[in-house]
């Protein structure tokens, strides 16, 4: 799942997107351009900072 946020929304804090070296490595320079992140050799979990309804409660 990948969290984006309109400039100036405020919510840049609760998203911690990270992308692979080998990732970030097969897109092109203009897509690299607008992204905003850590390159990483292996991803890790990240904890849930928010809650977005429906995603965490499935039927109810």
């Amino acid at each position: 799942m990948l969290g984006v946020d309109a400039p100036g929304a405020g919510n840049d804090d609760r998203h911690d997107m990270a992308v692979t070296r080998a990732y970030w490595s097969s897109l092109p320079g203009r897509v690299r351009a607008h992204l905003h992140c850590p390159v990483v050799e292996e991803l890790t979990p990240i904890v849930q900072k928010h809650t977005i309804e429906g995603l965490v409660m499935g039927d109810a």
